[in-house]
Order: C-alpha cells, then sequence, then structure tokens
C-alpha cells in the first residue's frame, strides 16, 4: 500500500517535469495519479472529490470511476491511472483544477487521451471539452472529439478562451447509454499556423497572419515584428513567435502562377483503364490548385461508381477493386479556383474503352 502511494505521487512529480507547460499554467492532476483511492467504480462526487485532488466531478449521473491498469479494463493511456465517465440520461462530468487561470487574451493547446469504455454495444459516444470560471459548471464549450474507438486515442485542440478561465471541464456526447475512459490531460504551447503553400495568380497585398497571442514575432523579412505582413512577391516567409516560456515556427511557400486568374480545367471525355501505362486513369486536369473539390462518377443505372474528395484521386474505371466494363459513364464534379467564392459544377460524360 506504501509503495502504491509513492508510485502515484512519483507519476505525478514525472508527469510535471514531462509537461511542458503554456504560459505556466497546467494542470494540477492531468494524469489521475494523485490520488488515494486506487481502483473504485461508481464513486458519488462528493466521494471522488473527496479523494482526488485537483479534480472536480459534478455530472448529472455521479457515477465516477477511477481504475488502474490492475482493474482489468486494460492499461491507463499514461501512468497508471484513469477516469471512467458513465452517461445514462445523464452524463458524468469532471472538471480539471489550474495552477492559473488561462487569459482571454491567450491562446492554449491542450491534448489528451480518451477511448470508450468495455460492456456496451453500438456506443455513437463523444467527449466534448469546455471552460469554465467554477469547477461545477460546463459554459463555454470549445471542443468535441469525433466518434470515440475502443482504444486510446490523443486528441489536440487550440483554443482562446472569452473570459477568465479557472477550470476545464470533459462530458460525455452520447444519445444512450455508455461508458467512456479519460486519461493524460496537459497544457502544452500552440503553434502558428500560416496555413498551406499557395499559388497565386499575382502576388500583391497578401497578408500572412501569426495570430495576436504572443509577445513577440519574428518574420523572415528581418525587420516586421508584428503579428502579420504583407507580402507583394513569391517566396518562402517563416516567422518564429514567442511567449513565455512558449516559442512557434512556421513557414509558407507563396508561388506565382505564370498565367491570369482565368485558371482552365481539362476533363477528359474518355479513358482506356486497360494497363499499358497510357491513359489508364480518368481525373481533372488543371495548372491550378482544385478547391472544395468532389468528384462523383455513376454508371449508367445511377449507381455511384467512384467518389473523392482529393483532387490527386484518379479513378481506375473499377467500383470496389471490382474493373467495370466497357460503357459511358457520367460524372459530376464540384471545384473553386482561388480566387472565386462558390464552388462551381461541371457534368459530363466519360466513355470507358477496353
Amino acid at each position: 500500500m506504501i509503495m502504491d502511494k509513492i508510485l502515484r505521487i512519483y507519476g505525478f512529480i514525472l508527469g510535471i517535469l514531462y509537461t511542458v507547460p503554456a504560459y505556466c499554467q497546467q494542470l494540477s492532476n492531468g494524469s489521475f495519479e494523485l490520488n488515494d483511492l486506487g481502483c473504485t467504480a461508481n464513486l458519488m462526487n462528493a466521494v471522488f472529490n473527496a479523494h482526488v485532488p485537483g479534480i472536480t466531478a459534478f455530472g448529472g449521473q455521479s457515477e465516477v470511476d477511477l481504475l488502474s491498469d490492475t482493474c482489468g479494463y486494460g492499461a491507463a493511456a499514461e501512468g497508471h491511472y484513469f477516469a471512467g465517465l458513465y452517461n445514462n440520461g445523464f452524463s458524468d462530468a469532471i472538471a480539471f483544477g489550474l495552477s492559473l487561470p488561462l487569459q482571454p487574451e491567450k491562446r492554449y493547446k491542450l491534448r489528451f487521451a480518451c477511448k470508450l469504455g468495455t460492456g456496451f454495444i453500438n456506443q455513437f459516444s463523444k467527449a466534448e471539452v469546455g471552460l469554465s470560471g467554477q469547477a461545477g459548471f460546463f459554459v463555454e464549450p470549445v471542443y468535441v472529439t469525433p466518434v470515440l474507438d475502443t482504444s486510446w486515442q490523443y486528441y489536440e485542440l487550440q483554443f482562446s478562451p472569452t473570459v477568465v478561465t479557472d477550470y476545464i471541464s470533459v462530458r460525455i456526447e452520447s444519445v444512450e447509454e455508455t461508458w467512456v475512459f479519460l486519461d493524460d490531460f496537459s497544457l502544452g504551447c500552440p503553434t502558428i499556423g500560416l496555413g498551406n503553400d499557395t499559388s497565386y495568380c499575382v502576388v500583391e497585398n497578401v497578408i500572412l497572419n501569426a495570430g495576436h497571442f504572443f509577445e513577440s514575432y519574428t518574420w523572415s523579412d528581418g525587420h516586421s515584428t508584428g503579428p502579420e505582413i504583407e507580402v507583394n512577391q513569391p517566396g518562402l516567409y517563416w516567422v518564429e513567435a514567442k511567449d513565455g516560456n512558449c516559442a512557434a515556427r512556421d513557414t509558407i511557400k507563396i508561388d506565382e502562377i505564370a498565367f491570369n486568374c482565368d485558371c482552365g480545367i481539362y476533363i477528359p471525355n474518355s479513358f482506356s483503364p486497360n494497363n499499358d501505362g497510357v491513359n489508364d486513369e480518368f481525373y481533372p486536369l488543371s495548372p491550378c490548385d482544385l478547391l472544395d473539390y468532389q468528384l462523383t462518377i455513376f454508371d449508367r443505372w445511377g449507381q455511384m461508381v467512384f467518389r473523392s474528395s482529393d483532387p490527386t484521386d484518379r479513378w481506375d474505371g473499377s467500383r470496389k477493386g471490382e474493373p467495370l466494363g466497357r460503357s459511358v459513364y457520367v460524372y459530376m464534379l464540384w471545384y473553386r479556383f482561388f480566387y472565386q467564392e462558390q464552388a462551381s459544377l461541371v457534368q459530363g460524360n466519360i466513355c470507358l474503352l477496353r
């Protein structure tokens, strides 16, 4: 028992040492290692709160679980302990206390692990993250996970509070009875996103914005020190930003295409997928990037045989891996060029030759 407590405290200390704090804020017990309960299920909120410092249970279900790698429900994502939230009409919820309040003018990055609990079938459950100035409330939702899996998955979100925030809360989003496991919550330094590399017909008055959440900025032009710069020629641009203990960097390449803004698109009316290396695949061609892209192809009976939202995908004349016969097929293509506000729709016929 003494050794178990030592391991819990040691794990908690390691969690602090290996977590890079964002602006000095950190979760006081983000991985549930600090407790004096051990493996215990169906805890009322008040009982959980009395034995797990730094975390407050407040959900309407009031059946929170503190589980460990010795409970029979698998290993924790990190350390020895993890929590289980139950939802059956009402959801369990927990709030993590912070060493310092989160400030509305700052940006933060939260990382945590989550998975479905065992024993329930057909769960379509998600975990919802929110912010609050008080432990027993879920005031400002900031993130909802995708539908959870039965294995541990890590999720990351960046957010900026609208008001001073003392707690980060989590609850279940589900319409059916479900069980969700949580572990390893930590705050880290936010990142900068200048966007993807892009091309313009004319590089002129292009604004690169790194966000206003940092104290200092250094740009690749050698003299700009604000959160944004104006770009008037193609090239590779980068920014470094710092705030307290946090530093971030991002790079973007701006190209200038050698034709005017009336980008064209070419869509073949036939192809021959016979593996001779010539015209074996069907795909639209354009010298410009295709945005809001969706290509759908139907056979003559109206059955869909191909769909993709990736402009680099090519149709090889098959459906679910089975080659289709010689025939005429119908395509519908939605796309948008960077200078357009709305997507365009193009429809036509493709002749598949064999």
